[in-house]
């Protein structure tokens, strides 16, 4: 029998004790109960700094990154969830969670393709990832793309970070996700502002007639900067063609420059070219003559 209990010393502390008792049997057959009685005071305490420092751990990893769209902790090794925080609509669903792995689930069914799929799926998989802690990696990471409730396409990065738990040595982790569209947007523009002289890189929504300026240089023309006002806000485009117009673009080439960036032509080039661009002859301030490609 074992069983663990506090005592009052004759000082009057109180000190944990773990108590174990054998049944033995002498040469005569009479039973005797043997009691062994250890103090395990500092062995708790031990483990309650322990138990503190793991918990702390957990909390700092749940607040590590304040730009994650939804954060979890899990059980890889029981296999459950416990808490979670959501702070956007492209979250998977966390309502009655019965698994770490039936969370993973709903996550895959919400990546657009199934080579994603396959690869989120493998990236998470609990076995891999338990085997993976116990050769010495702790976190691991994976991309994928999904759509929101308005259809529009996003990049996701969801991570995860390991841990183990000193008192029961589960592996525990934190898996946070972050919306990172805005950073492989960026990516790729900065391809192009390497290998062109530009003005502004903006982000054209033809189908709405909205436009976001991404980045204007520092040589931007102040005709555009006052109208784009700033980055990331998106304006009208029809605004910026007619602001192009009575500023800029010759007026001999209106009709062509308008004709040519109507949303609907722009679509219809780029339904059977990767790009689409046009040369517009125009004016400085000063009069003398300037040609902007498009």
């Amino acid at each position: 029998d074992t069983c663990e209990y506090r005592i009052e010393k004759k000082d009057g502390s109180l000190v944990w004790v773990h108590d174990e008792g054998h049944l033995v049997s002498d040469e005569n057959g009479k039973k005797w109960f043997y009691v062994v009685i250890v103090d395990i005071s500092a062995t708790l305490r031990k483990q309650e700094e322990e138990r503190q420092k793991f918990h702390q751990t957990i909390q700092s990893m749940l607040s590590a990154d304040p730009d994650a769209m939804g954060i979890i902790q899990v059980n890889l090794t029981t296999n459950t969830c416990e808490e979670a925080h959501v702070n956007s609509t492209l979250c998977a669903n966390i309502a009655n969670l019965k698994s770490y792995d039936d969370f993973i689930s709903r996550i895959r069914a919400l990546i657009n393709t199934e080579e994603e799929q396959i690869r989120f799926s493998k990236d998470f998989d609990r076995d891999l990832l338990l085997k993976s802690f116990a050769a010495g990696k702790d976190s691991r990471s994976s991309e994928y793309s999904r759509k929101d409730l308005a259809g529009e396409q996003h990049w996701i990065r969801t991570a995860i970070k390991m841990i183990e738990n000193p008192i029961s040595l589960d592996v525990e982790a934190v898996l946070y996700s972050t919306d990172v569209t805005q950073e492989k947007l960026l990516a790729s523009l900065s391809q192009i502002m390497m290998k062109e002289e530009y003005d502004f890189i903006a982000l054209l929504r033809p189908l709405e007639g909205k436009v976001q300026a991404l980045h204007l240089s520092p040589e931007c023309p102040e005709t555009f900067r006052n109208y784009f006002g700033k980055e990331y806000t998106y304006v009208d485009f029809a605004g910026l063609r007619n602001n192009s117009v009575l500023t800029w673009v010759d007026p001999d080439f209106k009709p062509t420059y308008l004709a040519a960036t109507e949303p609907a032509k722009i679509l219809e080039e780029l339904k059977t070219n990767d790009h689409y661009e046009i040369l517009v002859p125009g004016h400085r301030k000063d009069g003398s003559v300037i040609y902007r490609k498009l």
